[in-house]
């Protein structure tokens, strides 16, 4: 998909695919077409709300840095609001935004993390945004740039010899130091392909020195970027809570390291798994309690009757992109049902429904479309709630833990492992800032079905809270 994106509602499926591109809002044209405010306020949570007063409070006080994970699941809108708390507070900080993709999605750890926060924030300071290459002559201590020299030959197994080799094109003093970041990054990344991993244990001692050496330079970063803009530095952590990034490598970062970060003199903000945010380590995370969620907009209430506010905010951003002629009547309310509240669901349904009415020759968007677009959707759940591993739940007990939530039982304040991971597969949601969850309506549709070991379904055919009426085959 191109990344250019269309800037009115689509008028045919073609634009369609285009104006529902799931890429989150950056600039200034995108907000302006397609920004819908309703949608956030429905659930009532109001994280990034909260994330912006804890770094407007801090702005301007010494040794008070802000610091908050934000939990919601992937396609909710959270790289989005994380866009909103940026542009929000552009003249108090400025910002270095990174993804989880930048590193090794499998391998990497605490020490990664900070050496690409200093890497991006080298780049930024030498940049023709930033303060320049005189303010990084003028601030850069001499010193600290022999120390991180001696600390990228260690980590990366390499000599102090050939790291000058390497970096010595870039020059000397401070504007090395970008390349040999990069240098250092890219040598780990290849090098753990042919090492074995050390303890944590082990490495808790070079983080710890890597502290104090990462705070020497956020310390002359932030006077480099007060004397130039007046502002202050803010980290941006996206992606950590996607599934294709290592929970475990995130836990150790964030719970074995955690004092470590807690201890950074730097603003930061990262996306953080649900299952984390719930699990026993919880309570052992960095940054305390600054943890916001940002739940979907629910499709259903807590009786599993149509949410009416829900609906309506789904709407509105659905026709911000696309023409109401596009939908035969009723489709769009069955694509909203399915999505359970999801932005990416909603988008991703709704061009594969287009697809097919446009396949089928059709100029709306009909009811066999949707069904088409549901039952693939809903194929994708079920064999997500397939046993995964040696340590993965069976589906009778993944398909009892659905079925308390559906009937109101359970703890929510303290999840179990079982209902930790349904969140991970959002067959669990979270939908308000009072912690209800509910069972996503494609599951409710999947916990009706026969097979998989029962004689009936788990729940009644009748049962409210799933698709109808397209819980159905084509012909």
């Amino acid at each position: 998909m191109l990344r250019k994106r269309l800037l009115r509602p689509a008028g045919n499926f073609t634009e369609l695919a285009f104006a529902l591109d799931p890429n989150p809002l950056v600039e200034n044209d995108e907000y302006q077409a397609f920004y819908r405010q309703e949608y956030y306020d429905v659930s009532g949570a109001h994280a990034i709300e909260r994330i912006a007063l804890g770094l407007q409070r801090s702005f301007g006080q010494p040794d008070a840095f802000y610091k908050a994970f934000l939990i919601g699941p992937s396609g909710s809108g959270k790289s989005t609001q994380m866009s909103r708390l940026i542009r929000n507070l552009s003249g108090q900080y400025v910002t270095i935004r990174f993804s989880a993709f930048d590193l090794d999605r499998q391998r990497f750890d605490a020490l990664d993390l900070a050496y690409l926060m200093m890497l991006h924030t080298f780049r930024y300071l030498k940049s023709e945004e930033g303060p320049g290459e005189e303010a990084l002559r003028h601030h850069t201590p001499g010193g600290l740039l022999e120390e991180m020299k001696d600390s990228l030959s260690r980590e990366t197994e390499t000599s102090k010899e050939e790291v000058e080799r390497i970096t010595s094109a870039s020059g000397s003093g401070a504007l090395s130091v970008v390349s040999m970041l990069g240098a250092k990054l890219e040598a780990q990344i290849r090098s753990r392909t042919f090492r074995a991993r050390e303890t944590v244990a082990y490495k808790l001692r070079p983080m710890s020195d890597l502290e104090s050496l990462a705070n020497r330079f956020f310390d002359a970063a932030r006077v480099m970027v007060g004397e130039a803009s007046g502002k202050e530095l803010l980290f941006v952590g996206e992606d950590f809570d996607k599934r294709q990034v290592s929970t475990d490598r995130v836990r150790e970062t964030f719970v074995a390291y955690g004092e470590h970060w807690d201890t950074l003199r730097a603003h930061m903000v990262f996306s953080l798994p649900a299952e984390l945010a719930y699990s026993e380590d919880r309570d052992r995370l960095a940054f305390g309690t600054n943890r916001h969620v940002m739940p979907a907009a629910p499709v259903f209430d807590h009786k599993h009757q149509p949410h009416e506010a829900g609906r309506k905010a789904l709407r509105s951003v659905l026709l911000a992109r696309a023409n109401p002629k596009l939908f035969a009547p009723g489709t769009i309310e069955w694509l909203i049902a399915a999505s359970g509240g999801n932005l990416r669901d909603l988008f991703g349904l709704t061009v594969h429904a287009g697809d097919m009415a446009e396949i089928r020759g059709r100029t709306a968007i009909e009811d066999n479309d949707v069904v088409t677009a549901v039952n693939e959707m809903r194929r994708e759940f079920s064999r997500s709630l397939g046993e995964s591993g040696k340590d993965d739940a069976s589906w009778p007990v993944k398909a009892q833990t659905l079925l308390d939530v559906y009937q109101g039982k359970g703890d929510t304040e303290r999840p179990t492992r079982v209902a930790r991971g349904l969140l991970a597969l959002r067959a669990l949601q979270e939908y308000n800032d009072r912690g209800r969850y509910g069972v996503h309506p494609l599951v409710v549709d999947i916990l009706k079905e026969k097979g998989r070991g029962d004689e009936k379904g788990r729940l009644p055919a009748d049962a409210p809270g799933g698709t109808e009426p397209l819980v159905r085959v084509l012909d």
